[in-house]
């Protein structure tokens, strides 16, 4: 196997779906492209590999990187990674549309795997077949968009189109002036300078003495107002859950432990925060018990579940989901891997456990 592109981890931002890296999922991928868009769809996203905090992509032979080819072979190259992204797409929003849970999770993992930087993670073969390094990753400041991946291409092909196309149009040399002319309106322009500050000087003699102008400026009296504090000056506190809700859901994957009067909500990219809980407080039953303005993501409480079509019902609205309850479980092999598990202890979840296990009482 020969190693197509390596990268430092830092420069990167892992796109993470449910808590799990992308990346990491890649075997799921990859036999899911296979099964619903055969071998050359499959082989689109090239092997993921990680070691020494740096990330690099493998194949079985050496491919060329897509800025050593002409403007040409760029475009029918954009054409193809065109094609091939618009087929995962159609999977991924086909099962989307899923009414099993399991398919409509496995449909948001597709069409956020399709996302990479930009076109120096593309490789073609000697026919020009492209393939995907970086997929499942952004640039750690923020260039590539989620989910405008063909807005992106087709931008991308417009510019090598533009630069690939001579400029055939001439721009006409400048006609000359005549210098007297010149000359004449730079004297026009020097004295009218002079004349306004002659006249100016001549206003300030003439102003009193007891002007207002001249006066200094009064004291401010009223305190300047004390902006508030970034952080909040006391923890938060989370509301009790009520014991009598937790049930085990068999209508979900896995058959996870929910919250049954609980859900968690995240909007989507660019939604307005006011603008959603102005529509959320238009249901009845229905209210907000901890929220993330960073992460845009709400946990609400609500008296029936009917009220969760009701919500996602909001245009703003991204995903909702009964709010799963966990357990202190140590022999999850991710958690226990300090690479996979980072973000755990970054946040000191463990920690967290000894000042609240969710009784009522606290």
């Amino acid at each position: 196997m020969v190693t197509i592109k390596q990268i430092e981890l830092q420069k990167l931002s892992p796109i993470v779906w449910y808590s799990i890296l992308i990346y990491k999922k890649y075997p799921q991928i990859k036999a899911l492209l296979e099964e619903l868009g055969g071998e050359r769809l499959s082989g689109f996203l090239l092997t993921p590999k990680e070691s020494n905090q740096e990330v690099f992509w493998i194949y079985e032979k050496e491919l060329k990187p897509f800025d050593s080819l002409n403007s040409t072979q760029k475009e029918e190259v954009l054409e193809k990674i065109k094609e091939k992204t618009t087929k995962i797409i159609t999977i991924s929003e086909e099962l989307k549309k899923s009414n099993n849970e399991s398919q409509k999770e496995l449909g948001e993992l597709l069409s956020l795997a399709i996302e990479f930087p930009d076109l120096s993670f593309v490789f073609v073969d000697n026919k020009l077949e492209p393939f995907i390094a970086g997929w499942g990753f952004r640039w750690r400041d923020g260039k590539s968009t989620s989910g405008r991946i063909l807005q992106r291409l087709n931008q991308q092909e417009e510019q090598i189109k533009t630069s690939s196309t001579p400029n055939q149009t001439t721009t006409p040399p400048p006609q000359k002036k005549e210098s007297k002319i010149n000359w004449l309106l730079i004297l026009l322009l020097v004295l009218l300078l002079l004349a306004l500050g002659v006249i100016g000087y001549l206003l300030m003699k003439k102003e009193p003495k007891n002007s207002s102008l001249n006066q200094p400026p009064k004291h401010q009296t009223t305190p300047p107002k004390k902006r508030a504090s970034p952080t909040p000056t006391t923890p938060v506190k989370f509301k009790p859950i009520d014991p009598g809700k937790i049930k085990q859901e068999p209508n979900l994957p896995g058959k996870p432990t929910v919250i049954t009067n609980r859900a968690v909500v995240v909007l989507k990219d660019g939604a307005n925060i006011d603008e959603f809980k102005s529509a959320l407080g238009n249901i009845s039953g229905v209210k907000i018990v901890y929220e993330s303005d960073v992460l845009k993501t709400f946990e609400i409480e609500f008296d029936s579940k009917d009220k969760i079509s009701k919500i996602k019902a909001i245009p703003s609205v991204l995903s909702i989901k009964l709010e799963k309850v966990f357990k202190k479980n140590f022999n999850d092999p991710l958690f226990l891997d300090p690479k996979a598990s980072w973000h755990i202890k970054a946040i000191d979840a463990i920690g967290a456990w000894k000042i609240t296990k969710g009784s009522p009482k606290q």
